[in-house]
């Protein structure tokens, strides 16, 4: 659940940097687990 909180937030900082949030999310994400 907290991923997508996460993902929540990153599209909210700038749908431009979507993809940079994204990428740097999955990273977060898996050192998370």
């Amino acid at each position: 659940m907290r991923n997508a909180r996460e993902f929540n937030f990153d599209g909210l900082v700038g749908p431009s940097h979507n993809y940079a949030g994204l990428s740097f999310g999955n990273v977060a994400s898996f050192n998370n687990v």
